[in-house]
């Protein structure tokens, strides 16, 4: 098991779907995972990491506006397809910890 279920919950759709895809059945028995494996799991770890990352309030800058389609240049996924902030669930957390609201 990857994650508890509420931590399971917080994980983008798009990151469940990868781990799922590169899962092989046994894996955790062999302790043999495919290197695509461990790409999407640190992808789900670091996502949830920055779901439940605290922002600096006192920088009047702290998140930005933009659309959900933009491509974050760390990932290459869509805006759309980062988690949402714990903290902020109006804002979306993207690889760099940065916040936006789309």
């Amino acid at each position: 098991m990857l994650f508890c279920r509420p931590h399971w919950r917080i994980t983008p759709y798009k990151i469940k779907q990868w781990v799922w895809a590169t899962y092989r059945r046994g894996q955790e028995i062999d302790k043999q995972p495919s290197e695509e494996y461990m790409r999407a799991q640190r992808a789900a770890i670091r996502a949830v990491e920055n779901a439940e990352f605290k922002p600096d309030e006192s920088n009047p800058d702290w998140f930005h506006r933009a659309s959900g389609d933009c491509v974050c240049p760390e990932c290459g996924l869509a805006y759309y397809d980062h988690p949402e902030s714990v903290h902020y669930p109006f804002l979306n957390v993207l690889c760099d910890r940065s916040f936006v609201k789309l």
